[in-house]
């Protein structure tokens, strides 16, 4: 009888911690259904190609930043850290994260830019040609990614124009502004760097 009256408070005890956890974690449950969805930085799912609504357009507003003029030599000396392929299941199985944007109009061939390191400023742009003076020139920012880091590649979907260059990126670079549109070595995808304003076509 003594026995038994010495396990009442330990019964009570252990009821009184079981029921402290279970708060606990009913508590923690209800915090984490109401942290935001992050839309970006998704693995893309297995269906390939598909059509992706759920990342909105972002428009930047701000005045594009203004080119440090330099010789261009030293910029062409400069090296590119920026890469662009085909996005496919396979090279996109690599990234445990990437930053996905799908433009309205563009086609559904998808392409993916990788960087070797940290860079800043970075921004997917549509591409202009004046054909009076034959330069090209930045139309439109169609995504600004801010920063973009190794490991974590932007993918996007792309029309090929067949004709003249239409998409490129831009970035922050050692000796200013730099400007890429995306072209082709024969089949190859390649990133060709070009100075707003400067004649790219004798005339």
């Amino acid at each position: 009888m003594l026995l038994k009256k010495r396990m009442r408070p330990m019964k009570r005890y252990k009821i009184l911690v079981l029921v402290t956890v279970c708060m606990c974690m009913l508590a923690f449950t209800a915090c984490a259904s109401l942290l935001p969805d992050a839309p970006l930085r998704t693995p893309m799912p297995t269906a390939y190609p598909a059509t992706y609504e759920d990342t909105p357009l972002i428009v930047n507003d701000d005045e594009p930043p203004e080119d440090t003029p330099v010789d261009l030599p030293a910029r062409q000396n400069e090296e590119n850290p920026i890469m662009v392929l085909a996005a496919t299941p396979e090279t996109l199985d690599e990234y445990f994260y990437y930053v996905r944007h799908e433009e309205y109009g563009q086609g559904e061939e998808w392409i993916m830019f990788t960087t070797t390191g940290t860079v800043a400023d970075f921004a997917y742009i549509a591409i202009g040609l004046n054909m009076d003076e034959m330069y090209f020139y930045e139309a439109d920012v169609v995504y600004a990614l801010g920063e973009m880091q190794s490991g974590v590649p932007f993918v996007v979907n792309w029309q090929d124009s067949g004709g003249l260059p239409h998409r490129g990126v831009r970035f922050a670079g050692v000796n200013g502004v730099r400007y890429f549109y995306i072209g082709f070595d024969g089949s190859t995808m390649i990133l060709e760097e070009f100075w707003p304003g400067v004649r790219v076509v004798a005339g």
